[in-house]
C-alpha cells in the first residue's frame, strides 16, 4: 500500500472549537517555502467528547496565498468546525481542512457569550480599564493635557495591574510636567533629522518649540519591568509617522525615535 492510499484511507475526525481572542497567525523559518498558520482554542471538543478547556494549538502548513486566505476568515472568537487524521499530542494538532469558519455549536454557544464579556477593572480615580484580548492589555481613557489618550498596561493579570495603576499615579500624575519634558527631550534628539531630512521643497527650518507644539500625546504604555514609552502623533512632522519616546522609571528619559 502506498504513502498516499494509506494517509486516504485514515480515519478523519472532527474538531470543534472557539478561536481565542488573540485570532490566528502565520509565521515562517528563514528559507522555508511554506508559512505555518495557526490559532488556540480556548473551549474545543470531539466527536461527542465532553468540552475541553485546556487550550489546543491548531496548525498547517499551507502557501501564502492560502494563509491570507485562512487568517481573515480564522477569527478570534468565533466557533470553527475542523478535519483533521492525525493525533492530539501534547495540546497540538495538525488539521487537514476548516469545514466551517463560522459554525453555530449549541454546545459551545454558553463558553463564546462568556468570552465575549468585556473584562473591566475599575480604578476610583482613573475610570474602567478594560481587557484587551487579542493583546493582553488593559485600557483607559485619560483626559491628558486636554486631550483624550490611552492610558495602556502592558498585563493581563489584575494583580500587575494594580500595581501598575499605584505606579502610574506615583509619577505621572503631573502631566503638564510630563508633557513639557518628554516634548523637549523628543525636540531635541529629532530636530535635526527634522531639519536635514524632512522639510518641504519651501519649508523653512523649525525651531525646537515650533516641533514641540506639533506633537499630541496618543498613549502612555506602563510595562511591568518599570519601561514605558509615550506614544506621540506627530503632527505631520514626518509624513505622518508616530513619534516615540521610551524610558524607565530608574533612569528616566531614554530615547526618542519615529515609527510606522
Amino acid at each position: 500500500m502506498s504513502i498516499f492510499n494509506f494517509t486516504k484511507n485514515k480515519e478523519q475526525k472532527v474538531i470543534i472549537g472557539i478561536i481565542s481572542s488573540k485570532g490566528s497567525s502565520g509565521g515562517r523559518g528563514q528559507g522555508q517555502e511554506l508559512w505555518n498558520f495557526s490559532f488556540n482554542l480556548e473551549y474545543w471538543y470531539t466527536n461527542n467528547s465532553q468540552i475541553n478547556t485546556e487550550n489546543l494549538r491548531v496548525t498547517k502548513n499551507v502557501q501564502d496565498v492560502e494563509l491570507r486566505k485562512m487568517m481573515n476568515k480564522a477569527v478570534g472568537e468565533t466557533v470553527v468546525k475542523i478535519l483533521y487524521t492525525g493525533d492530539i499530542i501534547n495540546g497540538k494538532v495538525e488539521f487537514d481542512s476548516i469545514l466551517d469558519y463560522n459554525f453555530y455549536d449549541s454546545k459551545l454557544q454558553p463558553y463564546i457569550e462568556d468570552i465575549r464579556k468585556d473584562i473591566i477593572y475599575n480604578d476610583n480615580e482613573l475610570g474602567n480599564f478594560i481587557l484587551n484580548k487579542s493583546v493582553d492589555t488593559y485600557c483607559c481613557i485619560l483626559d491628558w493635557c486636554g486631550i483624550k489618550a490611552e492610558l495602556v498596561m502592558e498585563t493581563n493579570e489584575e494583580i500587575e495591574l494594580v500595581d501598575l495603576i499605584e505606579k502610574y499615579k506615583e509619577r505621572f500624575t503631573e502631566q503638564m510636567y510630563w508633557n513639557t519634558k518628554v516634548k523637549k527631550f523628543a525636540s531635541k534628539e529629532l530636530i535635526s533629522l527634522k531639519n536635514d531630512s524632512w522639510l518641504e521643497d519651501d519649508e523653512k527650518e523649525m525651531s525646537e518649540l515650533e516641533f514641540q507644539s506639533s506633537m499630541s500625546l496618543e498613549s502612555l504604555v506602563l510595562y511591568t519591568d518599570d519601561s514605558y514609552t509615550f506614544w506621540y502623533n506627530d503632527g505631520d512632522l514626518f509624513g505622518g509617522h508616530v513619534i516615540i519616546v521610551e524610558g524607565n522609571l530608574d533612569d528616566g528619559l531614554l530615547r526618542a525615535e519615529i515609527a510606522g
